[in-house]
């Protein structure tokens, strides 16, 4: 689904300022962390990065965990310019949680897919915290749910250009209530149940971090375009 990359990482430029890093001497350079079992990162990750290398310029890394709780090296953060993290429960050793808030605390950007509310078992607050989320559970798989385009938020440049309404690949995350700096720009719903937000920006010190609940397998199709803009990521 072209819609899940388009806004994710539109958001990744708009919403960070600073240096343009198409001046830089080196291209941005995006990592990417897969650290869950449920919904296949470790491959659609690789092939997203695949993508953006060819048909954007970027470097990407992508790093999948080695075991169920640790990834085989975080050492690639310290030279990121953008993170995006789709990891579930993950009770990162000391070292390695530490490399990941220094990379927060950095202000340079974070995108979290799906499971990324819930990434780091001993680091909860992530969601709250830095991605302004309020995750408690999801409507059962077998409830089909549609996301849409907040109205109030037509013309904002980050859902431009996504379907009013589509698909959801998955389960509706239930996330009500945000955080008051979490701006909703689309929201899901299953028959029987009110709306839940599915992705948002969100204000963090130094940057503003972005959020989708979409991720599952059928979000990423082999054949995914990743429809940036000619604006470069900026940190």
């Amino acid at each position: 689904m072209e819609d899940l990359t388009r806004f994710a990482f539109i958001a990744a430029w708009l919403f960070v300022c600073a240096a343009d890093l198409q001046a830089a001497e080196t291209k941005p350079h995006i990592v990417l962390l897969s650290g869950e079992s449920l919904y296949g990162s470790a491959t659609t990750l690789p092939k997203f990065a695949k993508q953006l290398e060819q048909q954007h310029g970027y470097r990407c890394t992508t790093i999948v965990r080695e075991g169920e709780h640790r990834f085989p090296s975080l050492d690639a953060l310290g030279q990121a310019d953008l993170v995006v993290v789709f990891a579930r429960r993950m009770q990162l050793p000391a070292e390695q949680l530490g490399q990941v808030k220094r990379y927060v605390e950095s202000g340079k950007p974070v995108i979290g897919l799906r499971t990324a509310s819930h990434a780091i078992q001993n680091w909860l607050e992530f969601d709250k915290l830095v991605l302004g989320g309020n995750y408690h559970g999801h409507h059962k798989n077998n409830l089909s749910g549609n996301s849409a385009v907040v109205p109030a938020t037509k013309g904002h440049p980050i859902p431009s250009g996504v379907a009013d309404e589509f698909k959801m690949g998955g389960s509706l995350y239930k996330n009500t209530p945000l955080a008051n700096a979490a701006k909703p720009l689309l929201s899901g719903t299953v028959a029987g149940h009110h709306s839940e937000p599915a992705a948002w920006p969100h204000s963090y010190p130094g940057h503003r971090p972005f959020y989708t609940s979409l991720g599952h397998a059928s979000d990423f199709p082999n054949h995914i375009l990743h429809t940036l803009s000619a604006t470069p990521i900026r940190r």
